[in-house]
């Protein structure tokens, strides 16, 4: 999988390069250039998978072709380490609660596995 810049004035790059920079070389952030989808077997049964089995099965799907089973794995293990609870909100609605991770701030997540990457 290739991942392009939000400013679309850098080349494409793989995975491995898009870590290394940060930011791509125009200032922009890296996004995939395309989004998996997840079966229906999946979504339903996410009530009863861990956080961690989540992380690995969504980010297995952007990096499979870069990184090992195992390694993603370790990957995984190493960086997700806190909760993500689901808050109702109502009928059908719920909220992620992402404030529950090593500091209080959402964006949190992906950064936990930055140094794990690296």
């Amino acid at each position: 999988m290739k991942w392009y810049s939000t400013n679309h004035k850098s080349p494409l790059t793989s995975l491995h390069d898009a870590v290394l920079q940060g930011l791509a070389p125009d200032g922009g952030l890296y996004l995939p250039t395309e989004i998996p989808s997840f079966s229906l077997n999946f979504i339903e049964h996410l009530h009863s998978m861990s956080i961690q089995e989540i992380a690995f099965e969504v980010a297995r799907q952007f990096t499979k072709q870069e990184i090992t089973k195992a390694t993603l794995e370790e990957i995984i293990d190493c960086a997700v380490t806190f909760d993500a609870p689901l808050a109702k909100i109502e009928d059908e609605v719920y909220s992620l609660e992402l404030f529950h991770g090593p500091t209080p701030r959402l964006f949190m997540y992906g950064p936990a596995a930055a140094p794990v990457l690296l």
